[in-house]
């Protein structure tokens, strides 16, 4: 061996030939990453299985975690027996015969679950459900419309970011099951709300590739953006389980009454109910005058055009596509306090024909109320919002519908 060769060690029995060996450290960082990933594997498990556990024990209950989550309302909508209620501020109003309040107690073996608040629009509530329904289970649904909601060119962006949950838009961009074509839809809707989406880059990034995914550069962008938004949800989604968890350790729960088994008796409800309700007089309104009838007649001349019909047929499609079957119960106007306005049955008549059209195009029932618009105890007060009859009305139709049963006639 000459001076100018140098001594390499000798490699480790066993070792293949120019490979490095594996170290300590590398063995140890390896050990460390597989016990995280098992241990948020096991913590995820067991928060889900809480959640299945308690969860139905709060399903008539408006629940803030459930309405800008997944975890307890996927838990709840798991079991059996248990009906999705979707709407908004006539959830909250605490009155009798209140759907979430009158099958609480399972009387006709299901409970209700209300899901939305103050404020949801046909957007929002599409958002919850696509968030939330996997096939097979939410295999029933219903939905309550107001005219409210056309009454306007579109929602305030306001009342959008107060509902607004960016876990249950990540759901909807990168994980419902939802046609592509339908998910550019509802994402080109989205961007009109855009600035609740600047707070989380890469569901805004991805809404913005979805919403223009009929191009090869919006496909392209897409697909490159998707594991990292599945990335994101997922880590929004242990974080909701921690919320969950913590909401349903929290709560009261409520025991699972069993149903008696013994039929309703609808006319006895009817007639308790009619006696409950007071005659609303729009004459004591407090909002009446003429500031009142500019703004009806604002909305009305609006209605035609507004966004919100796009927005409950995006709903109706994701529903179909889900293989959800869903009720539409629609709030009727009141036309004592219309008609003080100008605005006629002829013009109210378009309304409920449009909404029938669309039921019709989706094949879901409807019952739009219409034959109530004057009876003075079906409603609560001047904004929409259901008596005890009213509410009694729309029991019997969700309890017809749970039970495959036809609607009543009116």
């Amino acid at each position: 061996m000459t001076s100018n060769e140098t001594t390499r060690p000798e490699a480790p029995a066993g070792a293949q030939p120019g490979r490095e060996p594996i170290s300590i450290r590398s063995i140890a960082a390896a050990i460390v990453i597989v016990l995280f990933v098992a241990s948020i594997v096991l913590a995820q498990a067991w928060a889900v299985a809480l959640e299945r556990k308690r969860a139905p024990s709060i399903a008539a209950d408006l629940d803030y975690q459930r309405d800008i989550g997944v975890a307890i309302a996927r838990a709840t909508l798991s079991q059996p027996g248990i009906l999705p209620v979707y709407g908004s501020s006539e959830l909250e109003l605490d009155l009798p015969n209140l759907a979430s309040r009158f099958f609480r107690d399972a009387p006709d073996g299901f409970t209700v679950c209300p899901i939305g608040r103050r404020g949801a629009s046909p957007l929002i509530l599409l958002e919850k459900a696509a968030a939330v329904c996997r096939p097979p289970a939410c295999g029933k649904a219903v939905m309550l419309i107001s005219q409210v909601w056309f009454l306007s060119r579109g929602e305030t962006l306001a009342n959008y970011a107060g509902n607004f949950s960016a876990l249950q838009g990540l759901e909807v961009i990168f994980k419902a099951p939802l046609s592509p074509g339908l998910r550019r839809d509802i994402a080109q809707r989205m961007l009109a709300y855009a600035p609740t989406l600047s707070s989380t880059p890469i569901l805004e990034q991805g809404v913005r590739a979805a919403a223009a995914s009929d191009t090869v550069a919006g496909r392209m962008r897409y697909a490159l953006l998707k594991p990292l938004g599945l990335m994101q949800t997922k880590v929004m989604e242990l974080q909701d389980h921690f919320e969950s968890v913590r909401d349903l350790k929290a709560a009261q729960r409520v025991p699972v009454v069993l149903p008696s088994g013994s039929p309703l008796d609808w006319d006895r409800l009817m007639a308790a109910a009619e006696a409950q309700s007071p005659i609303y007089d729009e004459a004591t309104a407090p909002d009446r005058g003429p500031k009142l009838t500019a703004d009806i007649w604002r909305g009305v001349g609006q209605m035609p055009d507004c966004t919100e019909w796009g927005d409950l047929e995006l709903l109706l499609r994701a529903f179909q596509e889900m293989h959800v079957q869903v009720l539409l119960l629609d709030i009727p106007w009141s036309a004592v306090r219309y008609d003080a306005s100008g605005v006629n049955a002829g013009i109210r008549d378009m309304y409920y024909s449009r909404l029938r059209s669309l039921a019709e195009k989706y094949r879901d029932p409807i019952a739009t109320f219409q034959d109530h618009e004057y009876d003075a105890r079906f409603l609560h007060d001047p904004h929409s919002h259901l008596s005890a009859k009213g509410w009694i009305f729309f029991d019997r139709d969700i309890d017809a519908f749970w039970r495959d049963l036809p609607l009543p006639l009116r």
